[in-house]
């Protein structure tokens, strides 16, 4: 029988895989809409495309920074021993920091809808790679909560 720790994390890495399947199917639908021979409305347009690629970078680092920047500081501000409480927190700032992953891999991936221009797929990728990177496994979430990862075994 799963206890409620378990049942938690199962339910945190459920999200988070929702997170990473949404940008991985919007991903493969641009690709293979490119391939089948969609051309983007503003390919071509070498300043537009300057300006959305600018646009993107600024986005892209402005909203994973501030993901990242904001899931740190709740993880520092927790001040409490009950591992059930940590989990429930660690799971609303794990959203918090996929999310704005997610979002600027979706600004990227809608970018490259309009110019077909590799870049912006390159970019939604480190997007993807990143939220693999920071997938809630026993040992991230143990490591990140500063516990110890036979805690999270219940």
């Amino acid at each position: 029988m799963q206890t409620r720790i378990q049942k938690e994390l199962k339910s945190i890495r459920i999200v988070y895989l929702a997170l990473i399947i949404a940008i991985t199917t919007f991903l493969t639908f641009a690709i293979v809409l490119k391939y089948i021979g969609f051309t983007g409305t503003l390919e071509g347009d070498m300043i537009s495309f300057q300006v959305f690629q600018f646009t993107s970078f600024l986005i892209g680092i402005s909203s994973i920074g501030g993901g990242i920047y904001i899931f740190n500081k709740k993880i520092k501000a927790l001040n409490t021993e009950n591992l059930t409480e940590k989990i429930l927190k660690y799971r609303e700032a794990m959203i918090i920091r996929g999310a704005s992953i997610e979002g600027a891999s979706l600004f990227f991936i809608s970018a490259y809808f309009l110019f077909q221009h590799d870049f912006f797929i390159i970019a939604a990728l480190i997007g993807l790679g990143l939220l693999g990177f920071f997938f809630p496994t026993n040992s991230r979430i143990a490591k990140e909560l500063n516990i110890e990862e036979r805690e999270l075994k219940g």
